[in-house]
């Protein structure tokens, strides 16, 4: 360990400075050495053992011109086939003929999760979390609006938070967006009005809070004043992201 430390020492020193400070660099390394109990025999030897490597490798250099002349490597080519006993060995026979560099990995046609059934029990919709979710009205008063709203919550929590609401809809506190419409809509038609929340769907999924109210926020735009929230969030965007929106829905409806 202790002639590794002092050769790995040296060869620092050495590669990582100039040769034309090799006489100072020598002797701050025996200085350092010594100051750390190393024999001077062992130093020099360290030192020469250095010198001889690095004079046998411009040797080897110079008598093998062909060492920096050295033909290209070829970039060999692979291809996975399904094995078949007898004729996967012919097929990779028959290409290795007309193309040399190529080059047949078998792989089993039957993995080993295709032999077991999927014990793990998929997670309901109204029990996902972090999740940018839209609520449908319902068909028969206003077809094609809906409400978009994100949670970090089970999402069956926050629609029963929303049709609590809007069961409290006629009190004088807070009210959110959906249920502002729900008001609106209930005042023009003279119809009760309630959001289907049964057909809630799943937009997409973020953890992160700031990336899923960003998201929530280009959901929203994307579906412009059929989104309950529109007028109150389309300021929340910058020019740059509504016009590349924009492009989208464009391209989408051409």
């Amino acid at each position: 360990m202790k002639w590794s430390i002092a050769t790995a020492f040296v060869n620092k020193v050495f590669t990582l400075s100039d040769p034309i400070f090799m006489g100072r660099n020598i002797e701050r390394i025996k200085n350092i050495l010594r100051m750390n109990n190393y024999p001077m025999k062992l130093i020099k030897k360290a030192i020469q053992k250095y010198r001889t490597t690095r004079t046998s490798t411009y040797n080897n250099m110079e008598n093998n011109p062909d060492i920096n002349n050295s033909p290209e490597i070829k970039n060999n080519k692979y291809a996975s086939v399904h094995y078949v006993p007898v004729l996967s060995e012919n097929i990779a026979r028959t290409f290795h003929t007309s193309i040399p560099d190529l080059t047949i990995a078998p792989k089993p046609a039957r993995r080993l999760n295709m032999s077991f059934s999927n014990m793990k029990s998929r997670i309901g919709k109204f029990d996902q979390r972090n999740v940018i979710y839209s609520i449908p009205c319902t068909p028969n008063i206003c077809t094609e609006d809906r409400y978009i709203g994100h949670t970090k919550r089970r999402l069956g929590i926050r629609t029963n938070e929303h049709n609590t609401d809007y069961e409290n809809r006629h009190r004088t506190n807070g009210k959110t967006a959906l249920i502002r419409h729900a008001i609106n809509v209930e005042k023009e038609s003279r119809r009760e009005h309630c959001s289907d929340f049964e057909n809630t769907r799943i937009l997409d999924r973020e953890s992160n809070k700031s990336k899923r109210e960003f998201l929530e926020a280009c959901y929203i735009w994307m579906h412009g004043h059929r989104s309950n929230n529109f007028i109150r969030d389309k300021n929340s965007l910058h020019n740059n992201y509504t016009y590349i929106i924009n492009t989208y829905k464009d391209i989408q409806t051409s």
